[in-house]
């Protein structure tokens, strides 16, 4: 039989465009299907005679019916997905749950088409039952994003979110997946503030809401369903008493550590009340979704990943050689005249005999090798996927004895039992280690020891041995006191961190009906990690150390939690309604143990066990509960006009009974103006909407039950004797309330040409209310901390702007920008009853940091300068000093400012002069494709935030070696317009909090420049069909554009203690490194 021409009319624009995607006219013969706007939605059918399917009624072929469902790449259902037979005259849609029955024959083939789909043609070959997954096309806003409890397609959503796909995550090699944030989602701001394997990384969303410290002011991590806890005391080396000036999260390493950045599928960062309040008290700093790598029904695929680079510093800071050392030693004495401790003989030497003596950064820095290898298996049929993958990755530290390894697996299962019930699990092990330097810790640190011991001083001795200070010369500083062989230190002492982790979310999910699904979850998150420091005995000229000290301490988390949800979608006309409510309870479980020992001489006896005296033993048990309900409505007419409405109650633990539960609503509406008639016909516009959000969200990050009093055991004289009590150790306070942030979103999505260009803008206002924090006491209450209660408040508000513009694209050359730039304004509104809140004081200075209403968190609150004294009659006539010791003033040094006009310097002189927050911050990434070869470049800056440089003070005292900026810009008197202090003798310089340490923070890093080759099929034959094989070259951190004074502006030494911030204390600086790998599918 001849069959019938088809001529198609089906009109479908998509939301990312006003060009029609498809148009079927079919004749007088055949099946009509129209759509009357942009969405799409087959909603007419209409026979136009007497003779419709005739051809499938007049094959001699056998005719059967053919059910299947419809999918995306997540697995998740496609509504109104069109399914036809190629070259015939059926369509049918599917239904809400992405279910399709149509009519065909044994030979025919399936095409799907689902707008902002890759259409799909599929044989069916004499099947009766057929799944179908889908890829969403590169650029289509009907991609599907996740989100709290569920999915959206990226056209419904109303909230403030940012995606970061596979690719952008792989584009360069992390041991943690929250460093591929950086510069990527506009409004987040990530600074890797260490650059040890492993190390720290502070994230920030919006700005900072709170002042206390430890994971208050920590987005919260969602890793498929299951949320993270996150304790940095267990991801610190200082755990305990190990280090004091440095906190807790001086060595402290991401919770994403132990998650390797391979098994990631994709990540979401939720930023506004109306994405995060679904997650109530847990949600306001934001949260980041990360989903797993899930697998797909059809052919096994074997994927392979591997990555070799070798890293090294990037550059230098230039240092006094020996013989220099001891010329400056000489002119730092000379100028002392007949004051200090003076040695005789220090002019006796020659300088020119020593040579250049030790350059300690060749000596401790290395170049360091770092592979990821990542092997994975995915696959499955009707019932059962699967995606099962192992990792290895290995990091060695450009500092010597500095490593970070982790091995793991994941294992993702789906198993569908019928129609209507279906399991699964997502399963991540992983063991990782390290060994980690003590940095950040001012002189205890290795970074600020090997800045400032002296270049005379020998790596070894004659004998081979570790070198230390000789005891002749001591009082001279060419061998600076207090300063050790660094690269003994670090290879004698041992600092090993092991961390365990299991991460496990097991699901099971039921259709009640086709609109009606309930589905309940199990997850857990269990840590366990184990602390040793040991400092062995040495004897190395008058440095020594003996007994040998350990500590060890081995913290371990226990965290389950349950959820129920039941969703309900529906349709009528043009209203689309969804409805998800769900219950959560969650438990954490925290068990501590730690202890430090004293007394060996024999470093081979380095356990606990071995040492003649014991020290602190220390060890607790605590648990904290929430137990939470929650609502969310969205509402969709005619893909116009969208709502979402959500609530969430929260009952916590850590609040009394007058104030445990909260309730956290948010709403958010969306207007899309590119599906009103009046835009229809402006082809170029290809999607605008307008978004609008207002909601609040709540915080919790105080210590458990803090609400309550707490008393110690204590003794008193009575009489003649001690006599054991009890005495007040915290106050009750049961008014203690939650912590809330109040959040207005207003943003525009714009796309143009054929999504071609594509802007995003928000702004937004937080304001976080009943502030978290300690209130003051009186001496007289004979409790010296305060006490826990709701302080103050604090404002955020800022800007974010998006862009992606594809330049060129066509067959053989593409061209990408990505580009994005954030503000954020941070301003204390209010502390209660406390006038401001200082930081905490750093080495040989008072604190330099205060918090107070009018300014941000943390200001750099310090003395300002104005020129230095010239001549002994103005520093003569220099104003008394109060601040610490009266220093004596020479000339060269720096005239410190009266401000007050009270004719002393106190520190009522000091001012506030700048922020640790930058005024803006964002990201570029640039990809230009020829055929098969891709150049990329990723470069995230900030500007405007300044840093305190406490390497640079500490060599600016002139009693350790200095650097050769220091040396060349020094005041002398045949040149006294310099920058630097003339070199005098430490009790003769006035080691304030001056604004002379005060130094921009601002960067343009380029993070990596790539060049990767995507062999073809061709190349490719003697490999299964349709597989891929990918290698890159990769050079990253290669540049970074910056003013500082010193490694590298991208710091902060206190981690997430918020009030002592922007502060460098001998950080371990960032390494560039070149690196070579392949990614492998068949």
């Amino acid at each position: 039989m001849k069959k019938k021409q088809l001529v198609a009319t089906i009109r479908l624009v998509k939301l990312i465009s006003f060009i029609p995607i498809a148009t079927t006219v079919l004749s007088s013969n055949t099946l009509y299907a129209n759509a009357t706007s942009k969405e799409s939605n087959f909603y007419k059918t209409k026979i136009q005679n007497s003779k419709k399917s005739s051809y499938l009624l007049n094959s001699n072929k056998v005719q059967f019916t053919v059910t299947g469902t419809v999918t995306d790449s997540d697995g998740l259902p496609l509504a109104g997905a069109a399914v036809s037979i190629k070259k015939g005259n059926l369509t049918t849609l599917t239904d809400i749950n992405g279910k399709f029955t149509i009519k065909a024959q044994p030979d025919d083939v399936l095409v799907v088409s689902y707008l902002g789909s890759i259409t799909q043609e599929v044989p069916i070959n004499k099947r009766t039952n057929i799944n179908i997954i889908m890829a969403n096309s590169e650029k289509s806003l009907d991609e599907v994003v996740v989100v709290g409890y569920g999915t959206q397609r990226k056209r419904d959503v109303t909230g403030a979110i940012s995606s970061i796909s596979e690719d952008k995550i792989k584009a360069f090699p992390v041991i943690s997946a929250d460093q591929a944030l950086q510069g990527r989602a506009a409004g987040v701001q990530v600074v890797q503030t260490s650059g040890a394997p492993g190390g720290a990384v502070q994230v920030r969303i919006r700005g900072t809401n709170s002042t206390a410290g430890g994971g208050a002011n920590q987005p919260l991590y969602v890793v498929d369903g299951v949320p993270l806890f996150y304790d940095e005391r267990q991801n610190a080396l200082n755990f305990g008493n190990e280090g004091s000036t440095g906190g807790p999260a001086s060595n402290a390493a991401s919770p994403l550590t132990t998650i390797s950045p391979n098994d990631i599928e994709s990540i979401e960062v939720l930023k506004d009340a109306s994405a995060t309040a679904i997650y109530g008290s847990r949600a306001a700093n934001g949260v980041v979704l990360i989903t797993t790598k899930m697998g797909k029904s059809g052919k096994s695929v074997v994927t392979f990943n591997a990555n070799y680079g070798v890293q090294s510093l990037r550059e230098k800071i230039p240092m006094l050689n020996a013989q220099e050392r001891i010329a400056f030693a000489q002119e730092h004495r000379r100028n002392a005249g007949t004051r200090g401790n003076e040695v005789i003989d220090v002019f006796t030497v020659n300088p020119y005999t020593f040579g250049r003596g030790t350059d300690w950064q060749d000596e401790v820095f290395r170049s360091a090798q770092m592979s990821n290898y990542n092997l994975g298996f995915s696959g499955g049929k009707d019932n059962l996927t699967y995606s099962i993958s192992g990792d290895y990755f290995n990091q060695e530290g450009i500092i010597l004895n500095t490593f970070s390894k982790r091995a793991g697996t994941r294992v993702n299962l789906d198993f569908k039992v019928n129609e209507k019930l279906k399991f699964g699990t997502r399963s991540t092990l992983n063991y990782q280690w390290e060994n980690v330097a003590r940095t950040d810790e001012y002189f205890q640190g290795i970074v600020m020891n090997l800045l400032g011991t002296s270049p005379v001083t020998p790596v070894f001795d004659a004998n081979g041995n570790y070198a230390g200070r000789p005891n002749t010369l001591i009082n001279f500083n060419f061998y600076n006191s207090g300063n050790n062989n660094t690269v003994a230190n670090l290879m004698e002492s041992t600092r090993r961190v092991d961390r365990y982790r299991a991460l496990s979310n097991v699901f099971g999910e039921y259709d009640i009906t086709s609109k009606l699904k309930f589905k309940s979850s199990f997850g857990i998150d269990y840590l366990f990690t184990n602390l040793r420091t040991v400092d062995p005995v040495f004897f190395r000229g008058v440095d020594t150390n003996t007994p040998m000290n350990v500590f060890q301490a081995s913290p371990k988390t226990f965290n389950w939690i349950t959820e129920q949800t039941l969703s309900f979608t529906e349709k009528i006309k043009k209203h689309s309604f969804n409805v998800l409510a769900g219950f959560s309870a969650q438990n954490i479980s925290r068990q501590t143990f730690s202890a430090n020992a004293t007394g060996s001489i024999n470093n081979a006896l380095d356990q606990l066990g071995n040492q003649t005296s014991s020290g602190t033993i220390s060890g607790g048990a605590n648990e904290q509960g929430l137990v939470s309900q929650f609502l969310r409505l969205n509402y969709d007419f005619g893909g116009k006009y969208l709502l979402t409405a959500t609530a969430r109650r929260d009952g916590s633990s850590r609040f009394g009974e007058k104030n445990k539960y909260g309730l956290f609503p948010s709403a958010s509406v969306g207007w899309r103006i590119s599906e009103e008639n009046f835009l229809k016909d402006i082809q170029q516009i290809s999607d605008l909407k307008l978004r609008a959000s207002y909601g609040s969200v709540g915080s919790q990050e105080i210590g458990n039950f803090l609400f309550a009093a707490l008393a110690s055991p204590t003794q008193a004289v009575f009489g003649n004797a001690y006599r054991p009590g009890v005495a007040p150790n915290r106050f009750q306070n049961e008014d203690i309330r939650w912590e809330v942030t109040n959040t207005l979103d207003l943003g525009l999505d714009l796309g143009l040409f054929n999504g071609r260009l594509n802007f995003t803008v928000d702004y937004y206002s937080k304001l976080t209310k009943g502030l978290l924090g300690l209130a003051p006491l009186s001496v007289i209450s004979g409790v010296g901390n305060g006490y826990t209660s709701n302080i103050g408040s604090i404002s955020n508000k800022g800007i974010e702007f998006a862009a992606n513009v594809q330049v060129i694209n066509n067959k053989n050359f593409k061209w990408n920008v990505d580009f994005n730039i954030s503000t954020n304004v941070n301003e204390v509104k209010s502390l209660g009853d406390q006038p401001f809140i200082n930081g905490a004081p750093t080495s040989r200075t008072p604190f330099i940091n205060r918090t107070q209403p009018g300014q941000p968190i943390g200001a750099f609150y310090v003395l300002r300068n104005n020129g230095m004294y010239t001549t002994w009659a103005e520093a003569s006539a220099a104003l008394p000093y109060t601040i610490t010791a009266q220093p004596y003033f020479t000339p060269g040094d720096y005239r410190i400012v009266d401000t007050n006009g009270d004719n002393r310097i106190t520190d009522d002189d000091r001012q506030f002069v700048g922020s640790p927050f930058p005024d803006y911050f964002g990201g570029f990434n640039t990809s230009l494709s020829y055929k098969n070869w891709t150049f990329s470049v990723f470069a995230p800056f900030q500007v405007g935030n300044l840093i305190w440089n406490q390497p640079f003070l500490h060599n600016s005292t002139f009693e350790v070696n200095a650097t050769r900026f220091i040396y060349n810009n020094r005041y002398i008197p045949s040149n006294p317009t310099q920058q630097t202090l003339i070199p005098v003798p430490r009790a003769n310089n006035p080691l304030t909090p001056s604004e002379l340490y005060l130094q921009d923070g601002s960067f343009l890093r380029i993070r990596s420049l790539t060049l990767a080759y995507d062999f073809s099929s061709k190349e490719l034959s003697f490999l299964p069909k349709q597989s891929r094989l990918r290698v890159f070259a990769q050079g990253n951190n290669l540049f970074v554009f910056h003013n500082y004074k010193g490694w590298d502006p991208e710091v902060s030494s206190f981690g997430s203690n918020v009030i002592t911030n922007g502060i460098d204390a001998g950080a371990y600086p960032q390494a560039k490194s070149f690196n070579f790998g392949l990614n492998v599918s068949f």
